[in-house]
């Protein structure tokens, strides 16, 4: 065992505080586009302050890069985004969002965990569906993947106070579950990336998750990997949408129906396609019914 000497722990100390001293006077500028302010107040900038890294103001836009190499405290922030519906869509930020920031404008939720069905019992897994929960209290965890659902459609300006930037994440910020068969992983970005259903990627699209066609999907968006556990896919034989589950309520079936053109077509509250509806309540291509 190695001892070491206390003078040889108090020079060292001196010497790192002597570092934070010559420290305070540098700033840092972050690596994304922000926004200079009317009034010319400094934005997205941090300094030392007391030895910690803090910005009095970031001001942030949906859909544009970002990048922080080191944790940090924000004063105040500010993030725009401007939603084109109400669907579920992705929410991906670089700092822990309390709850009272966003229940005015948005429901947040968070991945709980995933079911896979194989109706015909032929091997195949017929459909699968991620169940999320919704996040009523606390803070986000930044750069963790969630799923937003804005009250009404239009630009919402999220304001927030004294929260604190953790340093961006070399692969993106991931969740995940999984089946014994396969593992899958929402995955965050800061910047344009490429994914494609050949490797298993889904969009989030209409409230499902659609296997991409090969796409280019920006900042602040994230994406379902599905991988075998034994890290091999068959494209071929991956379900081409994948339906949410909020709160132990399915949602996107009616959106699943949109591209079938038969309206004979029948699904149970459940979602699984019936082609002989018997009795009970079923939903179909021209609304729900009741079949006696």
């Amino acid at each position: 065992m190695t001892f070491i000497k206390p003078t040889f722990l108090l020079a060292a100390l001196a010497s790192g505080l002597m570092a934070i001293a010559q420290e305070t006077e540098r700033y840092y500028d972050l690596t994304f586009v922000g926004t200079q302010l009317a009034d010319d107040t400094p934005v997205n900038t941090v300094a030392m302050s007391d030895g910690v890294r803090v910005a009095n103001r970031i001001v942030l836009t949906d859909g544009q890069p970002f990048y922080t190499p080191y944790d940090f405290k924000a004063r105040n922030v500010l993030y725009s985004r401007t939603f084109a519906d109400t669907y579920w869509q992705p929410l991906y930020l670089p700092y822990d969002m309390e709850h009272d920031d966003w229940r005015d404008f948005a429901e947040v939720c968070a991945l709980s965990e995933v079911y896979q069905y194989d109706d015909d019992l032929d091997g195949v897994y017929d459909r699968t569906i991620l169940a999320f929960v919704t996040v009523d209290g606390g803070s986000l965890v930044a750069n963790a993947p969630y799923i937003i659902k804005p009250h009404n459609a239009g630009t919402v300006v999220f304001e927030s106070e004294n929260r604190i930037f953790e340093t961006t994440p070399d692969d993106g910020g991931r969740v995940g579950c999984s089946t014994s068969s396969h593992s899958y992983m929402l995955t965050g970005t800061y910047e344009d990336m490429a994914i494609s259903g050949y490797f298993g990627d889904y969009e989030l699209k209409s409230n499902q998750f659609r296997l991409s066609d090969g796409c280019v999907i920006g900042p602040n968006d994230i994406f379902l990997e599905v991988r075998g556990n034994d890290q091999t896919m068959d494209a071929d034989n991956l379900p081409k949408t994948i339906l949410l589950m909020i709160d132990d309520e399915i949602v996107g079936i009616r959106d699943a129906m949109a591209d079938v053109p038969c309206n004979d077509t029948y699904y149970d509250l459940m979602g699984r396609r019936t082609i002989n509806p018997q009795h009970g309540i079923f939903i179909s291509g021209k609304g729900k019914r009741m079949i006696k």
